[in-house]
């Protein structure tokens, strides 16, 4: 049994979405509640769920330059140690979460700081240019943590270019199987040590090819406890992976 400090996100509505081209139409969306990981998964929890060798330095930071396919290696060997269902958020999940019931750019207002968290700040007298420990800056309301910058996380969704058609709750979004508009690429969102603030807002969104690997991208996970029947979730987790 591997134990993951999980946060839990209560059910609720939202306006997901921003006037920004890929970011709108703005909508409505109703969410069941969930669980959600207090930090992005850490090189440490990465090796020992994978039974890789044990990191020689920043532990605690988030893990990098892993794909949508690695974070689902971990989730699958993650839920056989565990015997659950975890898998990554959707975007929707993941915006409500990292809202915290707020309404703003961040989820501390909408002005940002080097001091809350970790971008690219253009300065190099307070840019990082690297990773920092899970946990150093202040979380949000819900009790999350890095969920503005430090690494970009995967989303489960497939990347759409906006929210034209797009459902009104925490389902992922999917194009048809074997339809021409499928692509490989896949949602992260929060910014990036790596990102300037703009790129680091609740609203802002990105697509990266499902097999790339980068220095600033990483993930954390989700339960999604409101199915009850363990067979129904984890045939929806296969279905939407």
């Amino acid at each position: 049994m591997i134990e993951i400090e999980m946060v839990e996100i209560p059910a609720g509505e939202f306006t997901m979405g921003s006037n920004a081209p890929s970011e709108s139409p703005k909508r409505k969306v109703a969410l069941n509640g969930f669980l959600m990981s207090k930090y992005p998964v850490t090189n440490q929890l990465y090796c020992e769920v994978l039974s890789l060798p044990k990191p020689e330095k920043l532990a605690n930071h988030p893990v990098t330059s892993v794909s949508y396919l690695d974070a689902f290696k971990f989730i699958d060997a993650l839920n056989i140690l565990n015997n659950n269902v975890h898998s990554l958020p959707t975007e929707t999940q993941w915006e409500y979460a990292c809202k915290g019931g707020l309404d703003t750019n961040y989820n501390f207002g909408n002005i940002i700081d080097y001091r809350i968290c970790n971008y690219f700040t253009g300065d190099p007298n307070t840019w990082i240019m690297g990773t920092t420990p899970v946990g150093k800056y202040t979380s949000n309301f819900y009790g999350l943590y890095d969920m503005h910058g430090n690494v970009w996380e995967w989303c489960l969704d497939e990347w759409f270019s906006n929210y034209n058609d797009a459902p009104s709750n925490e389902l992922p979004r999917r194009y048809p199987p074997l339809s021409k508009q499928a692509t490989w690429y896949k949602v992260v969102r929060g910014g990036s040590w790596n990102e300037c603030a703009s790129d680091c807002r609740s609203t802002s969104r990105k697509p990266k090819h499902h097999g790339a690997k980068f220095t600033d991208t990483g993930f954390r996970i989700v339960l999604n406890y409101n199915i009850k029947n363990k067979n129904m979730n984890m045939s929806l987790l296969n279905l939407y992976r």
